[in-house]
């Protein structure tokens, strides 16, 4: 997860020297590539907004959260690795 956080620092320091960043599209499937770098941003940038994103086919984040326990997808999706979660 430290190497996700090294990458919302480079983002922060690259977009500072233009006016900095309003929003930032995070994919999610499980929320170990988004968790680290909202933290990074609620600590340096804590105006910007995410918005964690995910395929339709497999949305076991969003679920979770609306539902308020954990949930599986009954298929991994294969649209990116940080998706193919269950």
């Amino acid at each position: 997860m430290h190497g996700f956080a090294t990458i919302a620092k480079e983002i922060i320091d690259t977009r500072l020297k233009k006016g900095g960043v309003d929003y930032l599209l995070v994919p999610t499937g499980g929320g170990g590539l988004c968790s680290p770098m909202a933290s990074v941003f609620k600590q340096l940038a804590p105006h910007t907004k995410i918005i964690a994103v995910e395929p339709e086919s497999c949305k076991p984040y969003s679920e979770s959260i609306l539902k308020g326990y954990l949930c599986t997808a009954e298929k991994a999706s294969r649209f990116l690795s940080g998706s193919s979660v269950r």
